[in-house]
């Protein structure tokens, strides 16, 4: 995350360093100052744009998603937060069996879908997996 930040700003820098128009009375100070002025605005844009990804609406940590799973009547192993084989399996599970795209993964869609969800009284299946009936 850091090296994102800190090459976004290089760029950003050296972006504006260049694209800056220099009259020929421009001082370096008054530069320097400019750029600083539009480096600080594009870092703080880079920043809103990276927080708005990693907190997006509509999420919910791992832990909550594998009991929400397990009341559903997947087994998505234990609650402990990590999202490893087990759980990605009880996901794509869930996604197919409510016509979602199966991607394994804890989006916006299926956190939504396991939130509108009434829990399950499951019966396990031929293959290991248990279903709503």
């Amino acid at each position: 995350m850091k090296t994102i930040v800190r090459t976004a700003f290089a760029v950003v820098l050296a972006a504006c360093w260049l694209g800056t128009a220099s009259a020929a009375d421009d001082t370096a100070k008054d530069k320097m100052v400019r750029t600083t002025e539009t480096v600080k605005e594009k870092v703080t844009e880079v920043k809103d744009k990276i927080a708005s990804k990693l907190h997006r609406g509509g999420t919910m940590d791992a832990a909550t998603a594998q009991r929400d799973l397990k009341d559903q009547g997947y087994d998505p192993g234990p609650a402990d937060g990590v999202i490893g084989d087990q759980t990605r399996t009880a996901i794509s599970n869930f996604q197919r069996d409510h016509g979602l795209k199966v991607t394994g993964k804890l989006d916006r869609k299926t956190t939504s879908a396991l939130k509108k969800a009434e829990p399950a009284s499951a019966s396990p299946a031929t293959d290991g997996r248990t279903y709503r009936k």
